[in-house]
């Protein structure tokens, strides 16, 4: 079976908080965001290598070689110079011989949850010394708490994306792509309770009930979407999953992204990520916008 390729970025500042980290990235994605700019992860280039076909490395190694390298969630472009797929055993004799260099490794993707080699990258991982950072949509609660239940399979830090109101999360799942016309005229509609059942939404929220139970520190992330496709509702919604740990806000930035119609769409003003930040506060939550 072929060795899983992997993207490494050496040394950020960005990805673990308060910690020089390599970010580690993961190919593979089980939701169609049509603003993620991290379509080459996403796409059925990337998903071939999640699935370990038989794909010549080169295509693969040139359809990836601009994902992001800040995060599935970060506003940010990919910058030009984002490193190409490497097998996952070369990365991780990259990141022993800078071990003594780095507080940590942020696992990021695609959707690392997915990955079957997970548990066996991040016990690898702490046996350099290194703690863990993991990036997750929160879809996959069976392949988290998997993770959890090992002390040496367990991140030490989780950031959890927030996207929509749990209930709209089916819209995001392969078939379901939501896309840039829709957006003025956009109205959230409610799930049957048929199209509820086992949705990623309540796998949602049982992800987050995992982060709890276990006692994992960690953070929620939300973009705010260009034409309030994020609304007050969604954030009153999600409000109910989120604790007493940070609740990050940034704004979409076009580029790359799945749907190449989002590129084309209005970034959101400060003023609309703050707007949501302080719906976020006067539910009693601690919401700010990331980098503030």
């Amino acid at each position: 079976m072929a060795e899983l390729m992997v993207g490494l970025r050496k040394t950020s500042l960005v990805d673990y908080p308060g910690r020089i980290a390599a970010t580690l990235f993961l190919p593979g994605c089980n939701l169609r965001c049509p603003w993620c700019h991290n379509r080459e992860l996403v796409e059925p280039q990337g998903f071939a290598a999640a699935q370990n076909l038989n794909i010549n490395e080169a295509h693969f190694r040139a359809a990836t070689q601009n994902f992001s390298v800040t995060g599935a969630q970060s506003p940010a472009q990919a910058p030009e110079n984002a490193p190409a797929l490497i097998p996952l055993s070369q990365a991780l004799d990259i990141i022993q011989k800078r071990k003594n260099v780095l507080g940590g490794i942020a696992i990021t993707g695609g959707e690392p949850t997915l990955r079957p080699e997970l548990p066996d990258i991040v016990a690898a991982i702490h046996r350099l010394g290194l703690d863990v950072k993991l990036d997750t949509n929160g879809t996959l609660p069976l392949s988290l708490e998997k993770l959890l239940r090992e002390d040496e399979t367990r991140p030490d830090y989780v950031a959890m994306d927030l996207k929509l109101a749990p209930d709209r999360y089916r819209k995001l799942l392969p078939g379901g792509r939501l896309s840039a016309h829709k957006l003025a005229a956009h109205e959230p509609q409610k799930m049957s309770d048929e199209d509820s059942h086992a949705s990623p939404g309540q796998n949602l929220r049982r992800s987050v009930e995992l982060l709890r139970q276990y006692g994992i520190p960690h953070e929620f992330r939300t973009l705010a979407l260009p034409g309030s496709f994020i609304t007050e509702k969604d954030i009153e919604e999600l409000a109910a999953l989120v604790d007493e740990s940070p609740w990050y806000f940034a704004g979409f930035r076009g580029g790359n992204c799945l749907d190449p119609q989002w590129d084309l769409l209005k970034e959101p003003a400060p003023s609309e990520v703050e707007a949501l930040v302080q719906v976020a506060r006067a539910l009693g939550k601690h919401a700010m916008v990331r980098g503030v």
